[in-house]
């Protein structure tokens, strides 16, 4: 999702630990169900492969690097454009399409504009990242109203469905901490890091939706068709 909370270098603390576990559950409930994932939500699993190797790489450079933004910052435009890439293939509208492809290059555009300026190392101070996020939240909100519109029977039994909450309901919600945690930092770093906690929530709140939704995947109810939503 976002930078981990800043932690000891040598040892893993209980929110890490839970992090890697929840992490890890989502992951393995979309490999053990492979065969079964839909054309549109094959993005997701690349997605989840991604996230685990970030996450587990930036712990072990943590015991060398005590403060490293290096992975993230390589990390979060490749997630905005996988993002992207999965919504567009899932609406599969035009006017969807003009968005995400008008998205993506006001992103790049920024991107390119920070990567030059002195905080171009800290991922808080990314304005790149607040916009990103903000159009993938805005784009599943989307999404799942059209979900809504479209269902024949019980949507929260539906895979995409629990995709798409994972998406909204924890980038979404990381915007307005994510503002407050700019100005705090300039203030006060050592309280940031301690509020920090609350992307942690946020991280969780993602891999258990998209878990429920690979635990999902054996028997969906088909109550829309994946190729086209």
């Amino acid at each position: 999702m976002i930078a981990s909370s800043p932690s000891s270098p040598t040892a893993i603390e209980p929110v890490t630990l839970l992090k890697i576990i929840v992490q890890g559950f989502a992951l393995l409930a979309w490999l053990w169900h492979l065969r079964r994932i839909p054309r549109s939500l094959r993005p997701i699993l690349f997605f989840l492969l991604m996230s685990v190797a970030v996450e587990n790489g930036a712990l072990i450079m943590r015991a060398y690097v005590e403060h490293n933004t290096e992975l993230y910052n390589a990390w979060i435009p490749v997630m905005v454009t996988l993002l992207c890439y999965w919504l567009w293939h899932t609406m599969a509208h035009r006017l969807a399409s003009l968005c995400i492809g008008l998205v993506l290059a006001c992103y790049f555009i920024l991107l390119m504009v920070e990567a030059t300026s002195p905080v171009a190392d800290r991922i808080l101070f990314q304005r790149s990242v607040l916009f990103g996020y903000a159009c993938i939240s805005a784009l599943c909100a989307v999404q799942l109203i059209r979900l809504t519109t479209l269902a024949r029977g019980q949507l929260w039994r539906e895979p995409l469905f629990w995709t798409c909450v994972a998406f909204f309901a924890s980038l979404g919600p990381a915007l307005p901490y994510l503002g407050l945690l700019n100005h705090l930092y300039k203030v006060d770093q050592l309280k940031a890091d301690a509020l920090f906690t609350i992307i942690d929530v946020l991280f969780l709140i993602q891999f258990s939706a998209l878990g429920i939704a690979g635990v999902l995947l054996p028997k969906p109810q088909r109550i829309i068709d994946h190729a086209r939503v």
